[in-house]
């Protein structure tokens, strides 16, 4: 199956049902294999096969459910299309872009107008796309939308526009109303019978006008047989106007049956406490999505582009890789790139948390969107769109929060039944009531609206998903960024962790810190003999100890020699032939289990293990002929973070491929009890895999590491944490990536995914409660459909607020 990904923004969903329908809809299209809907972050995540389904029918299966898919549209002009033959090829050629939707080319004119879903193709990639298939063209920038901010504005002014109209003309409703029942008139008197026809003749826009929305969203969930909040608004409201409606015209054509009391001033109610409740909700939901809002703003709105013409000022969306870039002091970093020339410091705290500013020399890495500090430099593009640092990031959040916690599919299970039961229990109420109760049909009415209007699914609906964007959105800020939402709470609940030493633990930059030699060794007669041998063996190999000790030989001027028969044997060292001689570097298990060590070669090596140091030895054709010693500094927070991991009721375990006195050293500095040394890489994964069959029903196993010597390990663990290095994110190598390379991003990833799973047990536990004794209290009358539609619409408001607590949260 040739599997694809896309993430859609939808708009339209109003509760947990809505997102049940677009999940079940698309579930039904052949070849879509997987399907996940968040309602907070209104995103839908699909994977399907490319090959068989295209994107388009996907829109079209959401469309087709009654709900909107956010599109964008580009517009620019071909300069040099010299045929019709020409315009044909580049629109078949977008056509091809994963993302593109419909595409039309004029040659005429040589305008061209792509439709495309934003969440997974930007403009700036169609327009790099239409380069690269050798077209020239010119953008006109008042075409280029940014529809999803657009579609939430609007839809916040058209809720506001609504709730305004809904507000004035409610409160004469309220005020006609209680002015009759405080005056005593009886309700069939002329004059009581004229206020009700004033009262019902204002509530008319508000039931059919301000609640016109409620009654579509209602049908199209009816006809795609399902059911949903706007269902039950829809209802209980309708119920209590048409009631009042025949009342009045009973009254005027002799009809008495029905009663003599009207309610338009609950259905107004009802309408106007549902505005409210929505029209914030939809604010607070703007708030806990805002994180994505907030990384795009990061992005450089210009670009200072040098060639050989000169400086010239392009947009930084217009930004091609082998691009030479100015930065000035203040400015922000464009895109990615590599420095050219000069030097500075660099601010890349937005982006990692780290905050210290880095240095950058000529050769370094920076990263867009960070901020240049003290010099000017030049620096070459080497990543533009989607392919930067900050985009991936942006990609990995939006995955992330369109992700569904498998904590939500129980509640999905009970939102799928909800408003359908809420509807019988309310002809139920009605029934019992009318003809058990013996009670009034004005007074079974009236109990049966406040079932209908009390029942809230949206709180259910949103209680583990506006967590999960508000959790994930503040991970992002501070450089952890979670795979999914099935990450976050595995990772509340680690039991066990795994530590790698080097890059975890200690900096991972290790130092040549002592060259031992011994007498009477021809080949080895100083310090610089051994240290060039070592070098000469080491160069090939890209193992940090390898790399220091080349660093090494280069400071001191040695030139290194070619090797020939170069063998890397994991866990040990390498081998290669030097001047015909077999010469082998590593640890003692390069020697083979059959060597001998003397002495003095142990005495040796033990004295440096005692001081955290790494040694390597150097042997001849079987004989050692000098040992180096290495030392990996302990990182400043990593005794902090421990210390505050342990306080956590977390098991801790280092594991290491380095001896166990130099493991043992590090770990009683840095106050850890267990230490496993030795491990080769495929042993440090079987170690993970025997505590996770011993602590399977105790929580979680987790693994922390580089992502470089320990990959097994980390794909092994229930959940596994690559530390980079602000530049080097691992995205794609494990369940959470700590873009700030330091221990307390571990610490801070399990307070921030300990705060969200509570969060949303404090939600569910709040959704919950609310249906269980607010419903009964509905269907035993206690509860007035006023005060109940006040009550439905502080639910979801209180969801969402809860979550936003989130962002109060200390890491």
């Amino acid at each position: 199956m040739s599997e694809a990904h896309m993430i859609l923004p939808v708009t339209g969903m109003t509760c947990a049902n809505c997102a049940a329908l677009i999940e079940s809809g698309l579930d039904k299209l052949r070849y879509v294999d997987n399907v996940s809907v968040n309602l907070a972050s209104e995103r839908v995540m699909v994977q399907y096969d490319w090959k068989k389904l295209s994107l388009l029918d996907l829109v079209e299966n959401i469309e087709g459910s009654g709900y909107g898919v956010i599109k964008n549209s580009l517009k620019i002009r071909a300069t040099n299309l010299m045929d019709d033959n020409d315009a044909r090829s580049l629109e078949d050629y977008l056509m091809k872009c994963e993302g593109v939707l419909s595409c039309g080319v004029n040659y005429v004119s040589g305008n061209v107008t792509v439709e495309y879903v934003p969440t997974v193709i930007s403009d700036n990639d169609l327009q790099n796309e239409i380069a690269g298939a050798g077209f020239k063209y010119i953008v006109d920038d008042g075409h280029v939308h940014d529809a999803h901010d657009a579609s939430r504005k609007q839809e916040l002014a058209k809720h506001k526009r609504l709730l305004l109209v809904a507000s004035i003309l409610t409160v004469p409703i309220i005020v006609l109303s209680m002015l009759s029942k405080m005056s005593g008139m009886a309700d069939n008197t002329y004059l009581a019978q004229l206020m009700s026809w004033i009262v019902g003749v204002l509530a008319a826009p508000v039931q059919f006008y301000v609640g016109w929305p409620y009654y579509v969203a209602g049908y199209k969930s009816i006809r795609n047989r399902s059911a949903n909040m706007d269902v039950l608004v829809a209802v209980g409201s309708s119920v209590a106007y048409m009631y009042s409606f025949l009342v009045l015209l009973g009254n005027v054509l002799g009809w008495y049956g029905l009663g003599e009391h009207v309610y338009f001033d609950t259905s107004a109610v009802i309408i106007l406490f549902v505005r409210i409740g929505k029209y914030l909700e939809l604010q607070t939901k703007g708030r806990a999505a805002e994180s994505i809002t907030r990384l795009l703003a990061l992005q450089s709105t210009t670009a200072c582009v040098v060639s050989d013409d000169g400086e010239r000022e392009v947009a930084g969306s217009k930004v091609i890789v082998g691009d030479v870039i100015l930065v000035r002091p203040g400015e922000r970093i464009p895109v990615d790139g590599i420095v050219l020339t000069g030097e500075s410091t660099v601010d890349e705290s937005l982006l990692t948390g780290e905050p210290l500013d880095v240095t950058k020399v000529p050769g370094d890495k920076v990263i867009g969107a960070t901020i240049n500090r003290r010099g000017s430099f030049t620096f070459q593009a080497t990543q533009v769109g989607s392919e930067t640092v900050l985009a991936q990031i942006i990609d990995v959040v939006e995955r992330t929060q369109a992700s569904k916690a498998p904590i939500q599919n129980n509640v999905d299970r009970v939102s799928a039944v909800f408003v359908p039961g809420v509807i019988m229990l309310a002809l139920l109420t009605f029934a019992g009531w009318f003809w058990v109760g013996e009670s009034s049909f004005t007074s079974a009415m009236i109990n049966m609206v406040s079932v209908l209007v009390i029942a809230c699914p949206c709180a259910l609906g949103l209680a583990t998903p506006a967590a999960i964007v508000v959790g994930v959105g503040i991970g992002a800020e501070q450089g952890i960024l979670f795979r999914d939402s099935e990450t976050l709470e595995k990772t509340a609940n680690i039991c066990t962790m795994f530590l790698d030493k080097t890059g975890t633990i200690t900096v991972g930059h290790t130092t040549v810190t002592d060259i031992i030699i011994w007498a009477g060794q021809s080949q080895i007669n100083n310090e610089d003999d051994l240290l060039e041998l070592v070098a000469s063996i080491e160069q090939s190999s890209e193992h940090p100890l390898a790399q220091a000790i080349v660093g090494a030989a280069t400071l001191r001027g040695l030139r290194l020699r070619k090797p020939i028969g170069f063998r890397a044997v994991p866990g040990a060292g390498v081998r290669a032939v030097l001047d015909n001689n077999n010469v082998v570097v590593g640890n003692r298990r390069i020697l083979g289990p059959s060597t001998v060590l003397s002495h003095e070669v142990e005495e040796a090596m033990t004295a440096l293990q005692i001081q955290a140091k790494t040694a390597v030895l150097a042997a001849i054709n079987g004989v050692v002929v000098g040992v180096i010693g290495l030392a990996d500094k302990i990182k400043p927070t990593s005794i902090e973070a421990i210390s505050e991991l342990r306080a956590s009721n977390i098991e801790l375990l280092m594991i290491t491929g380095d001896s166990t006195a130099t493991a043992g050293a590090i770990a009683k500095e840095v106050g850890l009890d267990r230490v496993l040394s030795g491990l080769m890489p495929l042993d440090k994964a079987k170690v993970v895999s025997t505590s996770q069959s011993e602590k399977s029903l105790d929580g979680y196993v987790a693994m922390v590491g580089d992502g470089i010597n320990d990959a097994a390990a980390l794909a092994q663990s229930d959940v596994g944490m690559a530390i980079g290095t602000g530049t080097d994110v691992a995205m794609e190598s494990a369940d959470i990536t700590l873009v700030r390379g330091d221990l307390l991003a571990a610490v801070s990833a399990l307070k921030l995914s300990r705060a969200t799973v509570s969060t949303i047990r404090q939600n569910l536990f709040w959704a919950f409660c609310y249906n269980v004794l607010l419903i009964p209290a509905a269907v035993m009358g206690e509860l007035h459909p006023m005060m109940a539609a006040a009550a439905m619409a502080f639910s979801s408001v209180f969801v969402v607020g809860n979550s936003l607590r989130l962002k109060n949260i200390r890491l």
